[in-house]
C-alpha cells in the first residue's frame, strides 16, 4: 500500500515538536537579556568609578560621586577650594534598574569622595531590577577592584574587615 499524504497524528506530532522548540528558543534569550541589562547597570557604576579615578589622577584634584537613589543616576563633580565645581558628569542606570542602597565605610551614604590620587573609601551598591533580580557591587577603595556579592551581610562583613 502506497501513501501519498501524512496522517493526522504525524502532522500533529511535528507541530508539537516545532512548538516546543520555538518555546525553548524564545525562553533562552529572556535570561540573556536580563543578565545583559544587569551587567550593563554594573558596568555603568564601574565606568563612573574608573573615570573618576582617572580624572583625579590626571588633574590632581579631588572629586566626589553622588548616587541618586531616587533617579537611578550617578553624578561626578570636581571638588575645588572648599566648594564643589559646577562641571559634572552624569550616568543613569538602564531602564528598570535602581540603586536601593549605598554603603560607604559601613554607613549608609550617597556620596563617595575621591582624593587627588584617585583613591576612595571602599563602598558597595545594591542594584535591583524590575525583574526581581538584585545584586551587590563592592568596589575596593584603593584598587577599584569590583566584586559582585549576593547578600548585604557579606558586604558589611567585607567592608568591616577593610576598615579595621
Amino acid at each position: 500500500m502506497h501513501r501519498r499524504a501524512f496522517s493526522l497524528i504525524e502532522v500533529m506530532t511535528v507541530l508539537v515538536i516545532i512548538a516546543i522548540t520555538a518555546a525553548a528558543v524564545m525562553m533562552r534569550p529572556m535570561g540573556w537579556f536580563t543578565a545583559a541589562k544587569l551587567d550593563d547597570a554594573i558596568g555603568r557604576v564601574t565606568f563612573m568609578d574608573q573615570m573618576t579615578r582617572q580624572a583625579a589622577r590626571r588633574s590632581g584634584k579631588a572629586f566626589e560621586v553622588t548616587f541618586d537613589l531616587r533617579e537611578g543616576a550617578i553624578e561626578r563633580r570636581e571638588i575645588g577650594e572648599g566648594a564643589i565645581s559646577a562641571g559634572s558628569h552624569r550616568v543613569a542606570l538602564p531602564d528598570g534598574y535602581v540603586m536601593r542602597k549605598v554603603i560607604v565605610n559601613g554607613d549608609n551614604a550617597v556620596t563617595v569622595r575621591y582624593t587627588s590620587d584617585g583613591d576612595a573609601d571602599s563602598f558597595a551598591i545594591e542594584i535591583a531590577g524590575s525583574d526581581g533580580i538584585s545584586t551587590w557591587v563592592l568596589i575596593a577603595g584603593l584598587s577599584g577592584q569590583v566584586t559582585r556579592m549576593a547578600h548585604e551581610q557579606e558586604v558589611t562583613h567585607v567592608l568591616a574587615s577593610l576598615t579595621s
